[in-house]
């Protein structure tokens, strides 16, 4: 009996398969996996840059447009392999896998361990634009040392926007950076029109966009003349918001500091207990700067309207590593240094995950912070 000519290709298939399976030392439970999906991965350290180390960790990083929360996995031995588990949050869209020991990260040859979340074995709405972001924003390459690529990214971003075009699109500004960046005449021709329609918006956002894409362009002159539009149309915006906020972090002078901060908490009320990362590092600058100047009244009303404590903590330890240096102030030095090492030792005490780092990761930054904090002084 003469063979059939695809039993004839399945040694062949198989081998390719087997070779593939080698390459890829990380493997789910479910191919498909889907969000709230509790998935058992199996990893096989052999030959690669982890390999013989005792100590391999990993860490998983959700993409969701907005928290982007990341969590520990917990490995455990089984025989030559390690496995763990973790729960896919409700408002993922894809996630990357870190796998390291100290220094040493297994980034799969350059690719990573990168997956989109599924639903009914078809990705979720926003899974491609997600991925996208993971490999071309530089997040997956600081995380997980997976290399950029841009080229990548366009194609999983076109591919949502065009499987997916009413939809919400978190990181398209991400998107027309990099399109922005091409200089071949349709994609100029595409742009162009993009911005045209853009213009027409009665949508602030759109409008920043469009303003953002001639800057990225070096059409600055446009760029420069649509913004002051934007301000004169939305004078309680995000654009007059936004700078303020960057005008407030390059002044120096703290009394001309603190006359813009309050205009703004004037006109923008709602910011005076904002917990964004941006104003209240602002107000971290009005309380380090005020009591560097000697300004202690100040000083105490803006260090406590500073939500995150962590953000001045570093700024009060190097006052004080300054004034001992000096031996001046030696009294309030050591004040200032208690209270350091008090709110790195309350966040030691509580970890929090936040956006791309686990509660382990939050708790190795606190002790290492604590450490740094409790031996800078010479004294």
């Amino acid at each position: 009996m003469k063979p059939h000519k695809s039993m004839l290709l399945l040694p062949a298939l198989l081998a390719v398969q087997s070779v593939f399976a080698q390459s890829n030392h990380l493997t789910l439970s479910d191919s498909y996996p889907s969000a709230t999906e509790k998935v058992k991965i199996t990893y096989d350290p052999e030959g690669t840059p982890v390999a013989g180390k005792k100590d391999i960790s990993a860490e998983v990083y959700y993409i969701d447009g907005k928290d982007n929360p990341a969590a520990d996995i917990e490995l455990k031995p089984n025989g030559t392999l390690l496995s763990g588990d973790f729960t896919i949050p409700a408002a993922a869209k894809a996630f990357f896998v870190k796998i390291f020991s100290n220094g040493d990260i297994d980034n799969n040859n350059d690719k990573g361990y990168v997956y989109l979340v599924y639903k009914d074995k078809k990705p979720v709405q926003g899974a491609y634009e997600a991925k996208a972001y993971i490999l071309a924003s530089g997040v997956g390459s600081n995380f997980a040392k997976i290399k950029t690529d841009s080229e990548e990214g366009l194609a999983l971003f076109k591919k949502e926007y065009d499987t997916n075009p009413q939809a919400e699109k978190p990181y398209q500004f991400n998107y027309y950076y990099l399109l922005a960046r091409k200089k071949d005449p349709a994609t100029s021709a595409m742009l162009n029109a993009k911005v045209q329609s853009l213009e027409k918006s009665t949508v602030e956002k759109d409008l920043i966009l469009a303003a953002n894409i001639l800057n990225w362009r070096s059409q600055k002159a446009s760029a420069d003349s649509l913004g002051e539009i934007i301000k004169t149309k939305y004078p309680n915006g995000e654009s007059v918001k936004n700078e303020a906020e960057f005008a407030m972090m390059r002044e120096k002078d703290m009394h001309k500091k603190d006359s813009l901060y309050k205009a703004y908490i004037a006109k923008f009320p709602a910011m005076a207990t904002d917990k964004g990362s941006r104003i209240d590092y602002i107000r971290g600058q009005l309380a380090t700067g005020f009591l560097t100047d000697g300004n202690t009244a100040a000083f105490n009303t803006y260090a406590a309207q500073v939500q995150n404590k962590s953000s001045i903590a570093n700024s009060y330890n190097n006052i004080a590593y300054g004034w001992a240096q000096q031996d001046e102030r030696l009294d309030e030095a050591e004040k200032l240094s208690k209270q350091s090492l008090d709110i790195v030792t309350e966040k030691m005490k509580h970890p929090e995950a936040s956006p791309f780092m686990s509660v382990k990761s939050v708790q190795k930054q606190n002790k290492d912070v604590y450490n740094q904090y409790h031996c800078i002084l010479p004294y």
